[in-house]
């Protein structure tokens, strides 16, 4: 009987201590942070990588994008990139990523329609591709289908040329890297996948492709394309430090002012809200600012434009829609060091290595955060010890 008794206490009171060992635990609440200084961040259409001090490279987000192996669900936390070099730079575009390694080299992985990962017929790799190239490389760019390589000989670059924005006659798109630009005549390069800009080294900026929505810079909103091997001079208040935005260009003068031209998408002109705005025009961020802005096209009730950029360690930013939020909603504590806005979030690296990530969606949070996350609420996802 006793026996029998020490059963029945034991088969009651077990599961009562599970439930409390749980409930002290708290799984749930687990710390997933990453441990680690992170020194950029870059972002696509639904997922964002980030670099650390150590080179070593994070990305989360939707699967197939993520460089891991793994095609599947959704990572909210960031997932180490396996690469075999130290990384020293890297850089994303809507659905691939491209990553520079200490000695030269150059890996890329995600989406491969247009060939802008590796010649192979595969339309998505889902880990690193190491591009061969015609010897070490310095910088690396990335755009929508379109991926660029600076080397001593030039820029070379593969993927889409539909509108011949990497040269006439090679073809819709180029499956090794080709020759773009001779030497070292640039100082920055934006590839916007129906366009191709790129500063010179007088702080010059020149554009070629499709004239969709004004992107070219001189005014003109149709669907004619500049004649192969000639480019549009961009008329410019002062020289261009460098280049950045995801769909309409725009550039960062010495004056520590951001300049941008073009519409986003064909919307703005249907509702006639880009108009003058075809040519370059500051973006109303207060100047001067810290750091060059990044900015994506955002819903198009106002301008069409996101951008954000820092000033004295805070984001600062502007949503082209009155709605949408393109900051965090509270200020990160810490000096921000870059910062990449893409199509639903936000994410900043600080001076004390932390990364912080944000969604600027509506109901639903992008694939790279949890669904119970809070709008525009700034998340620690790593963080050095």
């Amino acid at each position: 009987m006793t026996s029998f008794r020490i059963r029945r206490a034991l088969f009651v009171a077990l599961p009562i201590i599970a439930l409390v060992a749980v409930l002290l635990w708290r799984p749930w609440e687990k710390d997933t942070r990453v441990d680690a200084f992170f020194t950029k961040v870059t972002g696509g259409g639904a997922y964002t990588c980030a670099l650390t001090d150590g080179g070593e490279v994070y990305c989360w987000g939707a699967s197939e994008y993520l460089g891991t192996g793994y095609e599947g669900s959704s990572a909210t936390t960031p997932q180490a990139v396996d690469l075999p070099v130290t990384i020293v730079d890297l850089d994303s575009s809507w659905d691939h990523t491209c990553a520079l390694g200490a000695e030269g080299s150059v890996y890329c992985w995600g989406d491969n329609h247009f060939n802008q990962v590796s010649p192979s017929e595969n339309r998505r790799h889902l880990v690193p591709v190491k591009i061969h190239l015609h010897g070490p490389a310095n910088e690396v760019y990335v755009g929508p289908g379109t991926s660029c390589a600076a080397l001593e000989d030039g820029l070379r670059c593969w993927g889409t040329n539909g509108y011949k924005t990497l040269g006439a006659d090679r073809g819709r798109t180029l499956k090794e890297p080709t020759r773009v630009l001779e030497g070292s005549r640039y100082r920055d390069v934006k590839l916007g996948g129906d366009y191709f800009c790129f500063i010179d080294s007088d702080g010059a900026v020149h554009c070629r492709g499709v004239r969709n929505y004004g992107w070219l810079g001189d005014g003109i909103s149709d669907q004619s394309v500049t004649d192969p091997g000639t480019w549009v001079d961009v008329e410019l208040p002062a020289p261009a430090e460098a280049l950045y935005a995801s769909r309409a260009p725009c550039i960062w003068i010495e004056s520590q002012e951001g300049i941008c031209w073009g519409g986003t998408t064909k919307d703005d002109y249907l509702r006639g809200v880009v108009q003058e705005p075809l040519l370059p025009r500051s973006i109303s961020l207060t100047s001067p600012l810290d750091a060059p802005a990044t900015t994506w096209s955002g819903p198009m009730d106002n301008s069409g434009l996101d951008a954000c950029s820092i000033k004295q360690g805070r984001a600062l930013c502007q949503a082209g829609d009155p709605a949408s939020t393109a900051a965090p909603s509270t200020q990160i504590d810490s000096e921000l060091t870059s910062m990449v806005l893409s199509s639903n979030s936000g994410c900043a690296t600080t001076k004390q290595g932390e990364l912080y990530c944000w969604h600027t969606s509506g109901r639903v949070p992008p694939p790279e955060f949890e669904r119970d996350t809070p709008r525009a609420e700034p998340i620690l996802l790593g963080k050095p010890l």
